[in-house]
C-alpha cells in the first residue's frame, strides 16, 4: 500500500509499502502547494491547491509509476472535497456552498441545497454546518448520487462541539471535538459518542477504505489506529508514523488505499485498559498510553 500526506508546507509526500519500518518517506518535488487531499476506492487522488482552492487531480498514477507524476486542474474553487465509495467527488466553497461532481467523463460541478462548512464521504455523505450540527444527505443510492435533502442529527444533551468529521465506506463516523480529543460512533443510529482516548491533542482525521483511521495531531505528528476490522472498528491503539531521519511536520494525509499499521511496529504502548459499555455499542475498551522512543525508526533515511 502507499501513503500519500502533505507536510505543513502543503508538499505532497508518500511512502510505497506503507508503514514497513523500512520504508521512507518522498518528498515530491513541484511548485505546487495543497490544503487538502483525498483518495478514491479507485485510487485515484485529487487536491485542492493551497490558498486558491484549485481543484487537482494527480496524473500518471500507475502500476509502474503508483505515486503519479504532476497535475492536472479540474474546473472549481473549493475549502473542503470528499469522494464517495462509487468515486463521486463532493465539495464546499467559501460561501459554505455545497456542490457534486459525477465520476464520468465530461462531468461538471452540480449545486446542491443545503450550507456545509466540512464535508465527508464514504457509505454516505454527511457534513458539518457553521454551527457544528452534522448533516446527513438522505437518499443517496448509486442510481441517485446525489440524494434528496438535509438532515439535520440534533445533538443530544451532554454531546460534543465538533470542529471535524469522518465517515467511512461502512457508514462509520470518527470525529474530532474542539478541545482536541476523538469520538467515535458505529453509525448514524448510535445515540451517543464512545470517547476514543489520544496520547495527545488532534487536528484532524481521515479514515481509508478497509475502515483504518489516521490522525494528524496539533504538534504535526501522524498516528495510526492499530486493531481495526469489521467487527472492531474502534479499534485497540496508537501507533506513530515512522519517520525519515529528518524530523517531518504533517499537515495532513489520505483516506484512500490501506495502510494498516503493522503488528509490533507501534510507538506507543497500552500501560492501563478501561472498560464501558456505550449505548447501542458492543462491551469496548479505552486504552491508556505511554510513548515509547522513535529511535527504532531513525535508520530509515
Amino acid at each position: 500500500p502507499i501513503i500519500f500526506a502533505l507536510d505543513t508546507e502543503g508538499r505532497l509526500l508518500s511512502r510505497v509499502n506503507g508503514l514497513h519500518p523500512d520504508a521512507r518517506w518522498k518528498v515530491h518535488k513541484g511548485k505546487t502547494r495543497l490544503s487538502q487531499i483525498v483518495q478514491s476506492r479507485h485510487g485515484k487522488l485529487y487536491a485542492l491547491q493551497r490558498g486558491t482552492g484549485e481543484v487537482l487531480r494527480r496524473e500518471a498514477m500507475n502500476v509502474t509509476r503508483p505515486t503519479g507524476r504532476g497535475w492536472k486542474q479540474i474546473v472549481g474553487r473549493l475549502t473542503s472535497i470528499a469522494v464517495t465509495n462509487a468515486g463521486g467527488l463532493w465539495g464546499t466553497n467559501e460561501a459554505n456552498s455545497i456542490f457534486y461532481k459525477a465520476p464520468t467523463p465530461g462531468s461538471t460541478w452540480q449545486k446542491i441545497d443545503g450550507e456545509l462548512r466540512v464535508i465527508t464521504a464514504g457509505l454516505g455523505v454527511l457534513g458539518l454546518d457553521k454551527d457544528g450540527r452534522i448533516l446527513a444527505r438522505q437518499d443517496v443510492t448509486f442510481q441517485n448520487a446525489t440524494g434528496s435533502s438535509w438532515k439535520v442529527l440534533a445533538p443530544m444533551t451532554g454531546d460534543p462541539s465538533l470542529a471535524h468529521l469522518a465517515t467511512g465506506s461502512r457508514g462509520q463516523l470518527w470525529a474530532v471535538t474542539k478541545e482536541g480529543e476523538i469520538v467515535y460512533k458505529t453509525n448514524l443510529t448510535v445515540v451517543s459518542w464512545t470517547s476514543v482516548p489520544v496520547p495527545e491533542k488532534i487536528e484532524s482525521l481521515t479514515l481509508t477504505n478497509d475502515g483504518s483511521v489516521a490522525a494528524v495531531t496539533r504538534t504535526h505528528a501522524l498516528l495510526f489506529r492499530r486493531g481495526v476490522n469489521a467487527t472492531y472498528e474502534i479499534g485497540r491503539d496508537w501507533m506513530a508514523a515512522p519517520a525519515n531521519v529528518q524530523p517531518i511536520k504533517f499537515g495532513a494525509v489520505t483516506g484512500g488505499n490501506t495502510f494498516r499499521p503493522l503488528e509490533g511496529s507501534q510507538l506507543l504502548r497500552p500501560t492501563q485498559a478501561r472498560a464501558h459499555v456505550g449505548r447501542g455499542l458492543p462491551r469496548t475498551f479505552d486504552l491508556l498510553f505511554e510513548k515509547l522512543s522513535p529511535d527504532r525508526f531513525n535508520r530509515t533515511a
